[in-house]
């Protein structure tokens, strides 16, 4: 009976697949874009406040570095524990 079936549904996957594959594209490169801009909008706002309160006097450039490489680490670190939704596994 399945074998009388297969060539009925596969007669619309070809047709189907590019669309899917299109909105598929287009949604993860989306995401990816909002979140890349997102993590360069934060590391421009922290070395910006890190600039403006060297130019105060209350800290030196070095401990702006540090605390940027800091968070920088700690949030690669955190990702990586959590696992995520890889694009190839979702």
């Amino acid at each position: 009976m399945w074998q009388a079936l297969m060539p009925l549904l596969h007669m619309h996957t070809p047709f189907a697949s590019p669309q899917v594959g299109k909105k598929q594209g287009l949604i993860s490169g989306l995401s990816l874009g909002a979140l890349q801009f997102v993590m360069f909008c934060s590391y421009s706002v922290a070395l910006f406040f890190g600039a403006y309160r060297v130019a105060a006097g209350a800290y030196s450039g070095g401990v702006v570095l540090s605390v940027i490489i800091a968070s920088l680490i700690g949030s690669f670190s955190l990702g990586l524990v959590s696992g995520g939704c890889w694009l190839h596994h979702c």
